[in-house]
């Protein structure tokens, strides 16, 4: 639960932190000291949302796999439209494709006075519950970025309907999973350099191929080996 890949993650080589939710608490694995923190990590977007031209084709690949989840096609354009417009409104907020700088330190009770939209103590237990009798108290402190950012998103979180919280964070979720996984963009370009390319340093315009033995070498290490012995090694030589 402290690591929900769809959710979120910690890229520990670069010691940065992305998130499709709105805020997400994550433990810290690294940094300059040794302390193991909660990190509340606010939803993050591709530097691309910025681009005009890129948005003309986002529109068709939103539409696209909405009817491929099965959608009602009288519904697909107006869940179309109300997620670009919900996505507009977090790039109006301004955020980042991945946070690195969390250097403000508040406890429960500041951070429930800074982003009273959000349950803390319920959210943030229940979040880490594996951990065995973890308990969150108000003076429980965890570490933050921009408290700005915070605030704004905080606000746009208690304005939403509860169809349209899960509507955008669905959508988040599977269209990074999407895009990290499966190298599906607009035009064959893609949404965002995915965590894969980024950590065998493929270049922007890495084929699939390229990327799924990439998944392989840092999922399964061993799996590429396995499958050339088993393909090319004879059964004696094996033995």
């Amino acid at each position: 639960k402290d690591n929900f890949y769809l959710a979120a993650f910690h890229d520990e080589e670069k010691d940065t932190f992305r998130s499709n939710v709105f805020f997400a608490p994550l433990i810290n694995r690294n940094g300059f000291d040794t302390t193991h923190m909660i990190h509340i990590v606010p939803m993050t977007l591709p530097r691309r949302f910025r681009d005009k031209d890129f948005l003309k084709k986002y529109e068709p690949l939103v539409k696209g796999l909405l009817a491929s989840f099965g959608a009602a096609p009288s519904t697909i354009g107006n869940d179309t439209a109300r997620i670009l417009e919900m996505e507009q409104q977090l790039v109006d907020i301004g955020l980042p494709d991945s946070f690195n700088d969390f250097s403000e330190s508040l406890t429960i009770r500041e951070l429930a006075n800074l982003v009273p939209s959000v349950p803390w103590k319920d959210y943030i237990e229940n979040a880490l519950s594996h951990k065995k009798g973890f308990e969150v108290k108000p003076s429980t402190r965890v570490k933050v970025p921009d408290e700005r950012i915070m605030q704004k998103l905080g606000a746009m979180l208690e304005e939403l309907t509860p169809r349209d919280t899960a509507n955008l964070l669905v959508w988040r979720m599977f269209i990074r999973f999407v895009n990290d996984f499966m190298k599906t963009g607009a035009a064959n370009d893609d949404l965002q350099q995915d965590p894969f390319a980024e950590h065998c340093a493929l270049g922007s315009r890495s084929s699939r191929k390229e990327n799924c033995l990439c998944q392989i070498k840092t999922l399964f290490p061993e799996a590429f080996d396995d499958m050339l012995i088993g393909k090319y090694v004879s059964k004696t030589t094996k033995e």
